[in-house]
């Protein structure tokens, strides 16, 4: 029986787009045949040392199976935290793959590469044929999306390895939205809520201005947002996307009060000035390489087609359908995003907190998805089964061609430790403490040792397992100790079993007074509000599994 629907699924269409996405994916992958060898991109060296670093944490001989936010080897092994800033979703995800094909964290990562973009066309596909209810529309629509330039791009020539995620969760969370003004409550919260979260744990700048094109389709449904029942299931939803992120939203928070730095001083990772100068022209929208770099911003002249057609000549139909201002949202969103990237945007009048966007073509990806489905709207108008063969074709082709042109390009096969902690900290080295930031030569590139007070004073039986660190020290008398740990909120330390309070030396370190001798443990606990954070997020983990368990007994127990 299980075999002859096998069979019979594999004779469906669904079967047939699925093959066509799963080759299109390898295609624009190619660098996956490379073995191996990996095409360096832009940030391809930060996330490899940073997946490395997590192999590297993992010890299943000694049950710990989830790495640590502190992370050993990056930073001279002093202990780095990048998962207290920087979302860890990505690198878990590909650090999971990588311990799949026996730790080869390069291989790990092209998978992921190739996993998320079948995910993110999947997911477009599906969405758009609960949009659109058309199986070629919705195929040529996730083709737009996954093909664009700037896609192709992101995973190819920036390597954004974490940016990339957002293709996959961006799509859920526009979709669970659609489904709260058009479709299923129960679907919203589902698709809104865990599309949110992952979002939030993948890139967490982008994502706010992600949610400037979520409000901006929340207010063009105003007539339905603002009454009770639909602002209800809003805020409902928008609390349980609290609860879920409170952990790592508290972590951030607490070290952001807790300490100085980088990532958070003046001009250091963002100013007007480098925003503004990285917008490019409107006409890169429709010139390759027209700003001469490799990032490619052109939108495929067929989506421009397309998605002019829908606009114009099949204005009537489309604003005649319930779902209309979906559509207008779409057309909003698009074009106002697509008004942000370029230099036409008055960046240097933008607040601080707006210019971490960094480099505004990043939001190129909320315009791709808005035109994509605009774009598929009058795919659905098309009844020429060779026209829309030779539209697929002519999406398909530059893509691939594209990626091939990049094999043989610089590559690297491993990262040795002292790579892995250089590279590992991200290029302007921004999660230390300003005061180590400043010295971070001294610090960084020779080995470093507990520093006493006291000069009769010694330690013994060190053990060193970031973020871990067990000594015993030796002392006549009170000592102040410094030991190479960088400084961050949420380490626990312990002198014979009694805490001891810690904090941040001169040299940007853990330091902390101890009154006489004896066994001292130091372990990364995190805080108790962010414990307890922890624990609400599992117990509301566990019972929306439940929740959503049930509601699936049910719903077969009806059919049945």
């Amino acid at each position: 029986m299980f075999m002859e629907r096998i069979k019979k699924f594999l004779k469906t269409n669904y079967a047939i787009y699925l093959a066509l996405f799963l080759i299109v994916c390898l295609m624009l992958n190619s660098y996956i045949w490379s073995g191996t060898n990996y095409i360096s991109g832009d940030d391809s060296l930060f996330h490899v040392a940073n997946i490395s670093a997590m192999l590297d944490a993992i010890d299943l001989s000694q049950g710990r199976l989830f790495p640590s936010v502190i992370l050993p080897t990056i930073a001279n092994n002093l202990g780095y935290g990048v998962g207290i800033f920087y979302p860890r979703l990505p690198h878990l995800v590909a650090t999971f793959f990588s311990l799949l094909v026996g730790g080869n964290a390069i291989i790990g990562y092209k998978i992921t590469h190739i996993v998320v973009l079948f995910l993110a066309g999947l997911v477009c596909y599906h969405f758009l044929m609960r949009v659109l209810k058309q199986r070629k529309s919705a195929f040529l629509g996730s083709l737009f999306y996954i093909t664009a330039g700037y896609t192709v791009t992101d995973f190819l020539i920036r390597d954004a390895f974490s940016e990339i995620f957002l293709f996959l969760f961006f799509p859920i969370v526009l979709w669970g939205l659609y489904e709260l003004y058009h479709g299923d409550t129960k679907k919203f919260y589902w698709y809104f809520v865990l599309g949110y979260f992952g979002m939030l744990n993948s890139h967490l700048v982008t994502s706010i201005y992600l949610t400037v094109a979520c409000l901006i389709y929340v207010l063009v449904e105003y007539k339905k947002t603002f009454s009770w029942p639909y602002f209800k299931k809003l805020l409902l939803a928008s609390m349980m996307i609290i609860i879920l992120y409170l952990p790592e939203g508290l972590l951030l928070l607490e070290n952001k009060m807790g300490a100085n730095y980088a990532v958070f001083a003046e001009n250091l990772m963002s100013s007007a000035g480098l925003v503004t100068s990285c917008a490019f022209h409107p006409l890169a929208y429709f010139i390759y390489s027209f700003e001469g770099t490799e990032i490619q911003f052109v939108i495929h002249p067929l989506i421009w087609i397309l998605l002019f057609l829908t606009i114009i000549r099949y204005r009537k139909e489309v604003f005649a359908r319930k779902d209309s201002r979906f559509f207008g949202a779409m057309i909003l969103i698009g074009f106002f995003f697509a008004f942000m990237t370029t230099r036409l945007m008055p960046w240097k009048y933008m607040p601080d907190f707006l210019l971490m966007i960094q480099f505004p073509w990043r939001l190129e990806i909320i315009v791709v998805l808005a035109f994509s489905i605009l774009a598929a709207y009058s795919v659905s108008k098309i009844h020429s089964q060779k026209l829309l063969i030779l539209i697929a074709t002519l999406l398909i082709v530059p893509g691939i061609l594209f990626s091939l042109e990049l094999v043989g390009r610089n590559v690297f096969t491993t990262l040795r430790d002292d790579e892995v902690s250089e590279y590992g900290m991200g290029w302007s080295k921004e999660y230390l403490p300003v005061t180590l930031y400043d010295q971070k030569d001294t610090y960084l590139y020779s080995e470093q040792e507990i520093r006493l007070s006291n000069d009769s004073a010694f330690v013994q039986n060190e053990e060193n397992d970031v973020p871990d660190y067990d000594f015993d020290l030796v002392t006549d008398g009170p000592v102040t100790v410094e030991i190479p740990r960088i400084y961050y909120v949420g380490y626990t330390i312990s002198l014979d079993d009694e805490e001891v309070s810690y904090h941040e030396s001169e040299n940007g370190l853990i330091e902390f007074e101890l009154s006489h001798a004896g066994h001292v443990e130091v372990r990364y606990t995190g805080t108790l509000a962010y414990r307890i954070s922890h624990d609400i997020r599992m117990i509301f983990i566990l019972s929306f599994l439940f929740m959503g368990g049930l509601w699936l007994y049910k719903k077969n127990s009806s059919n049945d």
